[in-house]
């Protein structure tokens, strides 16, 4: 294509006579160079605007960019130019075999416009090195491509503008010429204007060439005609192309601002974080409402896309504070920006693009600034302030009989650009009758709420500000709610509401502990400030607490712990006691207490609480030191005991590790001794408390628990009083009724819990109970209930205090309460060898409690002592002498006793004792009087003697047999005859009234050998000989 013109050997005048004129290719391949030189320096404009700027604003860097790419345009235009009007000149020379001698051939400075250019270029390139320093390897970059498009110019200032193929081929015709001209000497041989005479209209528009480019650019018509004589449209486009490049030295700069101009930085995506957008972003909408996600947050982070090159500033404009540059974070073709607004911002901000255009995008987080409630008049308990708006202040103010009226003062911040505000009031009583009381909310200026309401009527005040969208486009859902609410609470009441608060703050620390410990220590001081309003609380609790001795007893109560080592006795008397001194537990395998400690004085440490307490802590049983020493630990005990002049305990506390289910070799030893030690009355006198058993927020679950327990240890208990005693059926059912009901108590006390405690404040003050770790795991409750079911079973008293100096206790459950002796016994005793009548024995009614048919009584001398192991003055067959009861009631609480007496002894005065079951085969088991019986008054038995007289009766035999038939007796003859005429004599024993019986129907013949036999209420006589008699 470059070769389209062929050389001639012949030679030819003009272009017509020999119709080989130049190939119009050239001008194409001129022009389409031209313009992809142009079209680079459009896109390193381009790319300096969006990549070495980056959007700058209008300025010196982008005034230097427009210069360097208005220079390159002017020069690569006149490079371009230049060649090819030379290239132009050297077609028709070559028609002409003229060789051109080309005088003005230099580099791009040969020419003024090449000049002005690079010097133009020279001085933008360097303002932008200046401003442009810290981006070195971007502008390095474009400055090379800058130079690439320099090195062209100044080839094509150097050039005439010919293929090198094209030069070869064709020039060498012109080598072996003999004529060379000059430029402007060819273009008068051709009759073309000098040019001194030649001007061009171009000139004002352009900087000049050299001397004979602008020579050739005056005559680029003429050329072209000498070209191109039969083309005129060519010549006519060849005119317009070079208008066209002549007016790109303008055009270039001016669409590249163009450009710049058209772009409005735009955002492409916005992520919020702690929050979130009530509509889905799009970059052409330009204000958006932000809502929380937690309304108690401290802070929203928003994350801002925008693409690369649309903006070179950013910043962000919060409420109330002047605009901030944010740091873009340029990732690939896109810039990330991240801005915060705190809370005290809350309200309508704004980011803005700035470029060469600006651009701003509003987001109004739908949230108060602040919100500060106070009470009026000033209370002693005020709304806890928080860094943040909360969504909910909460306050409870003691009620006291100066607090007539109470206001609430609530001031907030509010962005009423784009946000309107709601309120509304309602006040409620005790028993939650609530009415609108919205009237009486008063808007003040400067943003404040007052609220009022009777305390003498209300209970709760409750005031709502809810914030809403003033944009009507926005959804009817959207908005925000604060609740200030007051109540007017008792001191139970508000401690109430601090348990729940600093359980809350327990639970937040120990989640904060190990992941934000900057956040966990601000919860910990929270904590700090709510115990110590705790504390204040339960002193002034304690303080108005009045002394409850009224109707309680005034004599002391006496506890006696006993329990293996380690089960915590003495922590539980530390616990009862207050006492921190003497009550010291042990910290390893060998019990720490070695010998009785007696602690006196009031209960839990609390001088408000009466009686007195005396609690005695034994030794622990079950060490490292031995079974002996376990034994011999408890003689020392019950001796330092009643040594000390403790003749009765009101309750044996016997606590156990609950941790141990099953019963232990210890335990079950422990039990035996107790057992023996105390009898059957431990159980009434015996409360068990179960230690580490810790106590749950849930109290169902923890009483399901406790009666599971209680049930597993009565049922081991049980099964070790049928090892020891073996009872029978009835027994067993009195002692396992005492057994089940004995009173279990389940606590986790722990030195860790009582160092809780406010510093000299009695455990059992008001309310401390209702706070962990005295609420649960502790269980201080149950202490609670142990002291006062012993306190209200002597008051009552329920049961009588357990003695200590019996040395053989009641084993058995019977119980004598009272005895009644209902009637003497009558009948014949021996004395000197003959029967005498008179009294024998006494029948004794004995009432009582799980009384048994192997439960026995006898009745000795009343100068004698029940259960005296020694049987001093008591009868010598006195096992022979005691008596089962006769008679039994349903209820097993009566008994009916026939108890004889000595002979010798039927003149004096008698005791009955009694014996419960089981093993009544030792005196001193007859332990329990039932005090004196008197079997003096003779005349209360009647004489025992009926004198018959057969005679009376027509007997003919006087010896008579009896038998009895019901209360009467039936007299008849076993030897003899007996006929019609003789009489069966009768004796009525209730009337003492006899008569005679005839059997008429006998007959004449006598019957003789009759005996008797009795069945039922029927006598059946009958004989050897002779019919069957029946009386």
């Amino acid at each position: 294509a470059y070769d389209a013109l062929r050389r001639r050997d012949f030679a030819i005048s003009t272009c017509l006579e020999t119709r080989e004129c130049p190939n119009a290719q050239f001008l194409v391949f001129a022009a389409v160079n031209v313009q992809l030189q142009i079209a680079s320096t459009l896109s390193q404009g381009w790319l300096a605007t969006k990549w070495v700027l980056a959007g700058e604003q209008p300025g010196i860097p982008l005034v230097a960019c427009f210069c360097v790419v208005a220079a390159n345009t002017e020069l690569l235009v006149s490079a371009g130019l230049a060649a090819h009007l030379r290239a132009l000149l050297v077609k028709v020379a070559i028609q002409q075999r003229v060789k051109i001698r080309f005088s003005c051939l230099s580099n791009v400075l040969g020419s003024q416009v090449g000049k002005v250019c690079v010097c133009g270029s020279a001085i933008s390139t360097v303002v932008l090195c200046a401003h442009l320093y810290e981006k070195p390897l971007k502008l390095l970059a474009w400055l090379g491509s800058s130079a690439g498009l320099l090195i062209w110019a100044n080839s094509n200032f150097k050039s005439i503008g010919l293929m090198a193929g094209e030069v070869w081929d064709e020039l060498k015709p012109t080598q072996s010429a003999a004529e060379e001209l000059t430029v402007a000497e060819f273009l008068s041989r051709l009759g073309l204007t000098s040019p001194e005479e030649g001007t061009s209209w171009l000139a004002g528009f352009r900087w000049p060439l050299s001397k004979e480019d602008e020579l050739l650019l005056d005559q680029r018509t003429n050329l072209m005609t000498h070209a191109f004589p039969a083309r005129k449209y060519l010549r006519f486009g060849h005119g317009f192309m070079i208008i066209y490049f002549s007016l790109l030295n303008a055009a270039v700069p001016c669409a590249m601002a163009s450009y710049c101009l058209l772009q409005s930085p735009r955002l492409q995506d916005v992520e919020v974080i702690g929050g979130s957008l009530a509509t889905d972003f799009n970059p052409s909408e330009r204000h958006y409402y932000v809502t929380l996600l937690d309304e108690r947050s401290q802070q929203l982070t928003l994350n801002f896309e925008v693409d690369l090159g649309q903006a070179s500033q950013y910043f962000f404009c919060k409420r109330q504070d002047p605009c901030a540059p944010l740091q873009p974070q340029p990732r690939s073709d896109k810039v990330r920006l991240t801005a915060t607004i705190a809370a005290s911002s809350f309200g309508t901000c704004s980011i803005k693009l700035l470029g060469v255009r600006s651009s701003a995008y509003s987001f109004t987080v739908l949230a108060l600034s602040f919100v500060k409630p106070e009470l009026q008049p000033p209370q002693a308990e005020q709304f806890l302030q928080h860094q943040s708006p909360h969504p909910l202040y909460r306050v409870g103010v003691l009620r006291s009989e100066k607090l007539k009226e109470l206001s609430v003062r609530v001031a907030f911040g509010l962005d009423h650009s784009h946000m309107k505000l709601e309120y509304s009031a309602t006040s409620c009583n005790a028993v939650q009758i609530c009415k609108d009381d919205t009237e009486s909310v008063h808007l003040q200026p400067q943003d404040v709420l007052v609220a009022e309401t009777d305390v003498a009527d209300y209970s709760n005040l409750t005031l709502q500000l809810k914030l809403l969208p003033k944009d009507p486009r926005s959804s009817q859902d959207l908005s925000s709610i604060y609740t200030v609410s007051v109540s007017v609470v008792t001191l139970r009441e508000r401690l109430g509401q601090l348990v729940l608060e600093t359980s809350l703050l327990e639970a937040e620390l120990d989640s904060l502990q190990e992941l934000e410990p900057g956040r966990a220590e601000e919860v910990r001081q929270k904590l700090q400030r709510a115990l110590k309003k705790r504390d204040e609380l339960l002193w002034q609790a304690y303080h108005e607490q009045q002394d409850t001795t009224n109707d309680v007893v005034q004599e002391r109560l006496t506890f006696l712990a006993v329990g293996l080592t380690g089960t915590g006795k003495s922590e539980l008397c530390r616990w009862m006691t207050g006492d921190l001194a003497k009550c010291t537990p042990s910290r390893g395998t060998e019990s720490n207490t070695t010998e009785v400690i007696r602690v006196s004085g009031r209960a839990f440490g609390d001088g408000k609480i009466l009686p007195e307490v005396e609690w005695i802590d034994t030794p622990g049983r079950g060490d490292t030191r031995g079974q002996g020493t376990d034994d011999d630990l408890w003689k020392r005990t019950m001796h330092d005991v009643l040594e000390a002049g403790h003749g009765h305990v009101d309750t044996i506390v016997w606590v156990m590790n609950a941790a141990w289910q099953r019963g232990t070799a210890d335990r079950e030893f422990m039990l035996t001794e107790l057992r023996r030690s105390f009898g059957i009355h431990l159980y009434p006198h015996l409360s068990i408390v179960l230690n580490f058993l810790q106590h749950s927020a849930n109290q169902t679950e923890y009483t399901e628990l406790l009666s599971s327990q209680k049930k597993k240890f009565a049922d081991w208990i049980m099964s070790v009083e049928e090892k020891i005693f073996n009872w029978n059926g009835s027994q067993r059912l009195g002692v396992a009724r005492q057994v089940h009901n004995l009173s279990m108590y389940g606590v986790s006390i722990d030195p860790v819990y009582y160092v809780q405690k406010p510093h000299n404040l009695p455990l059992s003050a008001p309310y401390l109970d209702m706070f962990p770790p005295f609420s649960h795991p502790a269980g201080v409750d149950s202490l609670f209930s142990l002291f006062n079911a012993t306190r209200t079973n002597k008051l009552r008293n329920l049961t009588s205090a357990l003695p200590l100096h019996n040395p053989h206790p009641q084993i058995g459950p019977g119980t004598l309460r009272s005895i009644q002796a209902s009637c003497n016994l009558c009948g014949f005793s021996q004395k000197d060898g003959k029967l005498v009548p008179g009294i024998v024995g006494v029948r004794a009614s004995i009432r009582g409690e799980e009384l048994s048919k192997e439960d026995r009584a006898v009745v000795i001398l009343s100068s004698s002592k029940c259960g005296d192991p020694d049987r001093k003055d008591w009868p010598t067959s006195w096992q022979e002498r005691a008596q089962n009861p006769n008679k039994l009631s349903a209820g097993f609480d009566l008994a009916h006793f026939d108890l004889p007496v000595a002979p010798d002894t039927a003149g004096s005065s008698h005791r009955l004792c009694f014996c419960e079951a089981p093993s009544c085969n030792a005196s001193w088991r007859f332990g329990q009087d039932g005090g004196l019986v008197s079997t003096t008054d003779l005349t209360s038995c009647p004489s025992p003697f009926y004198r018959i007289y057969p005679s009376a009766f027509g007997w003919r035999v006087n010896r008579t047999r009896f038998v009895q038939v019901g209360s009467q007796l039936l007299g008849w003859t076993s030897n003899g005859a007996v006929d019609h005429s003789d009489t069966f004599p009768v004796l009525d024993l209730k009337s003492e009234r006899m008569w005679g019986i005839k059997v008429g129907w006998l007959g004449p013949s006598p019957i003789s050998g009759i005996s008797a036999a009795v069945v039922g209420h029927k006598a059946f006589l009958l004989a050897t000989a002779g019919p069957l008699l029946m009386l």
